[in-house]
């Protein structure tokens, strides 16, 4: 960025670095933050926006399942209407209420799914309510410093990295890149999504700890019937991207990985609630081309899944003339890196 461009908000952007600095100093050297009886993972980022927090999330307490702890999903539920402490049930509660990541957590998992904007309380109900707990894994928590962590994880997207951005509200990072150093562990999101000298760039530039993920396709499921497309036999079918997340440029690319024929696209801010009239609006695209006898098959449209969880029980969200799938996404490491594995053996 030329500096004449950064100029106008140059004051604010100190003026957040200084506040930033100041809070920091006094967690580094006052307050290492509140312990509790159980342990405690963060999954966090630097900057605004999509890092694959979520997936990171779910893969973790998969991992945990699988190795027999009970374990529990604290998030803030960003974008909810509602305040306080909330213990998300899937069948009742609605994205507005509770959040699209933990709806999604929740009907994935059966384990504690909680919401809470005060994280300090959040785990303190969560204990009481649920003892046998051994760990609590908080969403979005690297900037949350009042609970101490016994694993911090900082989730990089290499296609935006931290080290090429500015601070708040020049740029979209919540603190200097520098501060990666508080982390115990980087993870290198979605790197099968990006060149390998993007890669390599991003590699060189973290001096700690760090590993690199893929995202990888494990459905594609129709939103109303629950019904799926085999992955296999795919094969370059047309579709028609609609997607409100972090990073819409990734999604794309991963629904072509999947060897979908994206054939049209739109796309909307991070935990945008999709309305009624942009579905119809992709609609009648997908039936003028059917129409057109454009495709040699019927196009669909594919959302992601925190998507779909935000439209689950919008009314007006109902089955079309064309099929709506989301895309069911997951975390894959080649090797899990020797810092989780030596943090659960713990338990």
């Amino acid at each position: 960025m030329k500096f004449s461009k950064r100029l106008p908000t140059l004051p604010f952007e100190l003026s957040f670095r200084l506040g930033v600095f100041l809070r920091n100093l006094w967690y580094d050297y006052s307050y290492k933050g509140k312990k509790f009886p159980v342990k405690i993972i963060s999954i966090g980022n630097l900057s605004v926006g999509g890092t694959g927090k979520t997936p990171m999330a779910e893969w973790l307490i998969k991992f945990a399942l699988e190795n027999n702890i009970q374990c529990a999903y604290l998030s803030r539920g960003y974008g909810r209407v509602t305040k306080g402490f909330i213990l998300v049930n899937p069948d009742e509660h609605t994205s507005n209420e509770v959040g699209d990541e933990a709806l999604q957590v929740a009907n994935n998992f059966e384990i504690p799914v909680a919401v809470c904007e005060n994280r300090i309380i959040g785990v303190e109900k969560l204990l009481n309510q649920f003892p046998i707990l051994q760990l609590v894994i908080l969403d979005d928590a690297f900037q949350h410093r009042k609970i101490f962590r016994d694993l911090d994880i900082l989730m990089i997207d290499p296609s935006k990295s931290p080290f090429d951005d500015y601070l708040l509200p020049t740029g979209k990072l919540r603190e200097p890149a520098k501060n990666i150093k508080r982390a115990h562990l980087v993870v290198i999101s979605k790197s099968n999504l990006v060149s390998e000298n993007t890669l390599k760039k991003v590699n060189s530039q973290i001096k700690i700890p760090k590993t690199s993920s893929k995202l990888v396709s494990l459905a594609l499921k129709n939103c109303f019937d629950n019904t799926e497309i085999p992955l296999s036999s795919i094969n370059r079918k047309p579709c028609f991207a609609i997607s409100g997340i972090g990073n819409n440029e990734l999604f794309i690319k991963q629904l072509f990985n999947t060897k979908l024929n994206v054939i049209g696209q739109k796309s909307y801010k991070d935990h945008y609630m999709i309305k009624e009239r942009e579905i119809l609006e992709v609609v009648r695209k997908c039936q003028k081309l059917v129409k057109d006898d454009v495709f040699h098959e019927k196009p669909i449209i594919v959302m992601t899944e925190k998507d779909y969880y935000r439209l689950k029980n919008q009314s007006y969200f109902v089955p079309q003339d064309i099929d709506i799938y989301y895309l069911k996404v997951g975390f894959q490491f080649d090797v899990i890196h020797p810092i989780i594995e030596k943090f659960f053996l713990q338990f």
